[in-house]
């Protein structure tokens, strides 16, 4: 009996090369250090929240497009709300979870103004 193995077509792997993953980082990092008012983990991935000034929700849902193609394996939603634009990050696995969780582990937790 032969046994075939099956690949998860939603295998946790990002296509980009070491260059485009600096410069990818840097977009982030840039995009965090600008706007960002929150990073919270979830049972399902992340829920990071940015200011919504001129050009921020262009630059995070053209960010979240780019992440659509290259780390598949994890759903991208970005919509903006009262002042904010919130990016939904989730994974329908551990792994994916995990992998999504350690994307964005190096970032600064900002801290919102009371």
């Amino acid at each position: 009996m032969t046994v075939k193995k099956v690949l998860d077509p939603a295998m946790v792997a990002c296509s980009l090369q070491q260059r485009q993953l600096v410069e990818r980082r840097q977009r982030w990092q840039a995009l965090a250090a600008r706007a960002a008012l929150d990073i919270a983990a979830n049972e399902r991935g992340l829920r990071l929240i940015f200011r919504a000034e001129r050009g921020v929700e262009e630059e995070l849902s053209e960010l979240a497009a780019l992440e659509r193609e290259c780390c598949s394996f994890a759903d991208w939603s970005v919509r903006p709300t009262d002042g904010e634009i919130v990016l939904e990050i989730s994974g329908a696995s551990g792994e994916s979870i995990a992998a999504v969780h350690g994307m964005f582990a190096d970032f600064a937790r900002p801290k919102r103004s009371p």
